[in-house]
């Protein structure tokens, strides 16, 4: 603070340089006016640069966004949300405002949301209402099995019978092919089973032969009706099948022979021992021509004017066959196994076996 010096009028001693009393006065006042005038311009600087910082402030949060993206500030917040800023970004011109062109775009996208969203609750709907139908149909099943338990019950043919009359309910089962194997008796009359084309009871009194609890079910089966198939295994692989079951007609004996007639007109007989083992015979089991056999009594009893079916092992038919493996186009191993097949008795007419030849019309 700079103090002024101003000369007294009134002197005590005009030689003097002492001031007076009255320049003392003087310079003390104006100090403190020139003090205040100081501080008065302080606080208006003080003021003016408050004010000056809050209205940059202001302007620096508008001037942040353009003037086209204000126009889209809906809120006036100074920002842009994500609602804003799409808008903002599908004016490509930059007008400040979305045509009608953009305008339509986003109905018709709203509308096809609005679609998507009407089908897809629409096939949710359905889908409740086919787990709704599946699970009421499923509860159905259930209480219609339990009904139908407390009213049915098997007999002794395993059966299934109604509790109260005891007749049998009709079902539908599928067919059945049980084995059969060649066998003979040992010198304790017990089945002995033939093995192999080795084995000599091949050549012997053999016969037919099922296992015990085979032959139970197959009477069981044919007794209800059902179809069952006898399948024969041949020493060199073949397979022979018969229809047995269901019979047209025929007698059960349980210990005697049984004769049951199948669909093609032939005869089966089954006879148990004492073992309850069952022993096979009848037209249905021999043979028919070219097929293969082992000894007599295999072919089928075919003598129409003097020529009947004979079991023969013949070259030219054994070569015949062999020429067939060869040409077909088989691995080494498979042709193999086809040519032993081939070296094997076949039922044959007489007047061929005689003649040494096969006429071509057999196709061979």
């Amino acid at each position: 603070m700079i103090h002024e010096r101003i000369p007294s009028i009134n002197t005590t001693d005009p030689g003097s340089n002492t001031p007076s009393l009255a320049e003392d006065e003087a310079t003390i006042d104006i100090a403190i006016n020139t003090g205040k005038n100081a501080d008065t311009n302080l606080v208006h600087r003080t003021t003016n640069t408050n004010s000056s910082s809050s209205v940059n402030k202001s302007t620096a949060s508008v001037k942040r966004l353009s003037s086209v993206a204000q126009m889209y500030d809906v809120d006036g917040d100074g920002e842009l949300d994500e609602a804003e800023q799409q808008m903002y970004d599908m004016d490509k011109s930059k007008r400040g405002y979305l045509t009608n062109d953009k305008v339509y775009t986003m109905m018709q996208a709203q509308i096809d949301i609005q679609n998507q969203l009407f089908r897809t609750r629409r096939i949710m709907f359905v889908l409740l209402a086919l787990v709704v139908i599946l699970a009421i149909s499923n509860l159905g099943t259930s209480f219609a099995a339990a009904h139908l338990a407390k009213e049915t019950t098997t007999n002794e043919n395993d059966e299934l019978s109604h509790k109260t009359n005891g007749e049998t309910i009709s079902t539908q089962t599928a067919g059945e092919t049980l084995d059969i194997v060649r066998a003979t008796l040992d010198e304790n009359g017990r089945r002995k089973l033939c093995d192999s084309d080795t084995d000599h009871c091949w050549d012997t009194e053999s016969f037919l032969s099922m296992d015990k609890h085979d032959c139970k079910r197959l009477r069981k089966k044919c007794k209800r009706g059902n179809s069952v198939g006898l399948r024969h295994l041949w020493p060199n692989g073949a397979k022979s099948y018969v229809n047995a079951c269901p019979f047209t007609s025929g007698q059960e004996d349980e210990f005697g022979i049984s004769h049951y007639r199948n669909g093609e007109g032939k005869d089966v007989y089954v006879e148990e021992d004492d073992e309850g083992h069952c022993k096979f015979r009848g037209n249905a089991l021999q043979q028919g021509e070219r097929e293969f056999c082992h000894g007599e009594g295999h072919c089928i009893d075919y003598n129409i004017a003097g020529n009947p079916l004979l079991c023969v092992k013949l070259d030219f038919v054994v070569d015949r066959c062999k020429d067939i493996c060869d040409r077909r186009r088989y691995t080494q191993e498979r042709q193999k196994e086809c040519k032993i097949r081939c070296d094997y008795a076949t039922c044959q007419q007489k007047a061929l076996v005689e003649a040494g030849e096969y006429p071509d019309l057999w196709g061979w």
